[in-house]
């Protein structure tokens, strides 16, 4: 996986080598210009700063936005459809394109509504998109990610105080064994078990570490492009602290380095909507172990294989 961090500085020579195209199409430049949500609208304000005032007053934007469980666009003002008929060229733009999904429709849409040719821009693009634009800046891979318009890099972060680190040999000599998090399949597991897991499974296992004690654990394993969380354990005394948020948020970061594709586990039920609001989609598979019941869950990594991000 590569991140990609771009400055406003090399946003702004992309923005500027396009603006150049622009004027060089002199009167068939698209002076109606269709952003794409929020981060579309972003690069319109940028593109806007880089073009002569006199072709500025002349440009209309027209905001867009995309439904993605209607696969529709919508326009936020509906007298803005007859601004298509009247020109010919319109300019659909956004930050990056994933699937391609929104600027294809976006596209599509402006023809319906009168526009005759159609002009499309994204600074970023995957290589899997099924919709190239007809400009675009920088092409990343689909296990890749980039960042816009930073004046500074941003850290990763879990924790602000204590250590979350690889459980280690020392550790299953300890007097407490495992944790009291209140879910009696997983309290009966011990460091031990977990060490074994670790050892012989290539389990991956890390615990979050404070004064000294053990607070919290999660065990994950890959295979080919999945990782698949085997248990996550928080101690009630820690329980409050968002250690498991930072716990699962440690994996997802572990699963895109390792080029994952997907995240899956099993979630006890009364866990589930834990699971739901760290973006993890339910599944139909269940399993019934008598007094604790499972529901297989997933969350997929990258964003042109789902349509639950935005383009």
């Amino acid at each position: 996986m590569h991140t990609y961090f771009l400055s406003r500085s090399e946003v702004g020579q992309y923005v500027r080598d396009f603006v150049s195209r622009l004027e060089s199409l002199g009167d068939k430049a698209p002076l109606v210009w269709c952003p794409i949500g929020r981060s579309g609208e972003e690069i319109a304000a940028i593109l806007a700063d880089a073009v002569s005032a006199e072709q500025k007053d002349s440009i209309q934007v027209v905001p867009l936005s995309f439904e993605r469980d209607t696969n529709t666009i919508l326009l936020s003002n509906m007298e803005d459809k007859k601004v298509f008929s009247s020109n010919p060229a319109v300019l659909v733009m956004d930050s990056s394109v994933h699937s391609g999904s929104a600027m294809r429709a976006a596209a599509a849409e402006v023809i319906t509504l009168g526009a005759s040719a159609v002009m499309t821009y994204s600074l970023v693009i995957k290589k899997s998109t099924s919709f190239i634009p007809n400009y675009f800046g920088l092409v990343i891979d689909d296990c890749d990610r980039a960042f816009f318009l930073l004046d500074a890099i941003p850290n990763n972060r879990l924790m602000p105080f204590g250590c979350v680190r690889r459980l280690e040999q020392k550790d299953v000599n300890r007097c407490r064994q495992c944790l009291d998090s209140g879910v009696a399949s997983i309290d009966s597991v011990t460091w031990a078990d977990l060490w074994y897991d670790a050892k012989t499974r290539s389990s991956h296992v890390f615990v979050y570490e404070q004064d000294k004690e053990i607070e919290g654990f999660i065990s994950f394993s890959l295979s080919g492009r999945k990782l698949f969380i085997d248990a996550i354990a928080v101690d009630k005394r820690g329980q409050g602290k968002h250690i498991g948020s930072n716990l699962m948020r440690w994996a997802e970061t572990f699963a895109r380095a390792s080029n994952c594709g997907a995240i899956t586990l099993w979630a006890i039920n009364e866990r589930k909507n834990f699971y739901k609001h760290m973006g993890y989609d339910v599944t139909s598979e269940e399993m019934d172990l008598g007094h604790e019941k499972y529901t297989r869950m997933s969350r997929k990594l990258l964003y042109n294989l789902t349509n639950n991000h935005a383009d």
